[in-house]
C-alpha cells in the first residue's frame, strides 16, 4: 500500500492494507495471495468485510480456488 500511495492519491482513491487477523471496514477488493487454497481452505475473512458489489480474486486457479470464492 505504501509503494502505491502516491498513485492512489492522484486517482482520488483510498488505499489500505492489513493482515487477515483483524480487518476493519468494508472493502471493494479482496485478493487472496495466501497459500490457503493450496490446502483447500477458505481464507478466514468475514464476508461482512466485503462491500456490496465487491470483487474477490484468488491467485490460485481451477478447483483449488473454490473454497475461497465460495
Amino acid at each position: 500500500a505504501q509503494r502505491h500511495a502516491a498513485c492512489a492519491r492522484e486517482a482520488g482513491a483510498a488505499l489500505t492494507a492489513g493482515g487477515l487477523e483483524s480487518p476493519t471496514g468494508r472493502f471493494d477488493l479482496l485478493v487472496n495471495a495466501s497459500a490457503s487454497s493450496l490446502q483447500g481452505a477458505a481464507v478466514p475473512v468475514d464476508p461482512a468485510r466485503l462491500a456490496p458489489g465487491a470483487l474477490a480474486v484468488d491467485l490460485m486457479y481451477g478447483p483449488a480456488a473454490a473454497p475461497f470464492l465460495d
